[in-house]
């Protein structure tokens, strides 16, 4: 079976955020002001947040150690960036928080992705049931397409959380399910979904 845990890099953030992140309407406080490499930080913290947002993952490369742990590595340092400068609004006000929700949250979900047994156990599944590998779409859809996306949110009559239980455990399934659901609540918002039917 395809890696049902496809890493969502291949989402195109670029739906939310538009271009590659650049810094505009910056403003920062007296702090960030006085300190003599505030700007060499920001210039890093882009960079180091763009090579989150804009990396491209497939299956195969979700195999090799090496590129998963680089991409780990890349969200350590770019989740530590943003935390430091976080009160400087280093990508404006208005943006700096969902820059902020995006990394984060992708970076929760790579971990999970990473070093989630399930994605093993899965390999010899064969059934019909298949999640969306991008349950998101583009924010423009129109309002049927973005209804069915969202009733098959989990897969087909939600078919993905039985396959989860029996294959991986329930545990495996909340972990999933959450950190789905944190990135249409926090990045996305297309879908209104509640956790609690979703036990």
């Amino acid at each position: 079976m395809r890696n049902i845990f496809l890493l969502f890099c291949l989402i195109c953030v670029e739906n939310s955020l538009g271009a590659p992140l650049q810094a505009h309407g910056v403003q920062w406080n007296m702090t960030c002001a006085k300190d003599p490499s505030y700007h060499i930080k920001i210039a890093v913290c882009h960079l180091e947040a763009n090579s989150v947002l804009h990396n491209k993952l497939t299956h195969e490369d979700m195999k090799n150690t090496t590129k998963i742990d680089g991409l780990l590595k890349k969200c350590s340092e770019g989740t530590t960036c943003l935390n430091s400068l976080s009160h400087c609004h280093i990508f404006g006000i208005d943006r700096t928080p969902l820059v902020e929700n995006i990394v984060y949250t992708i970076c929760d979900y790579m971990k999970w992705a990473a070093n989630t047994p399930c994605n093993k156990k899965l390999e010899s599944y064969e059934g019909e049931c298949s999640p969306e590998l991008n349950p998101f779409m583009d924010p423009h859809a129109d309002e049927e397409k973005m209804k069915e996306k969202c009733d098959n949110f989990f897969g087909k009559n939600g078919c993905l959380r039985d396959v989860m239980v029996k294959w991986c455990g329930r545990e495996e399934w909340v972990q999933y399910r959450d950190l789905m659901l944190n990135l249409n609540d926090k990045v996305f918002k297309q879908c209104e979904i509640n956790a609690s039917d979703w036990n």
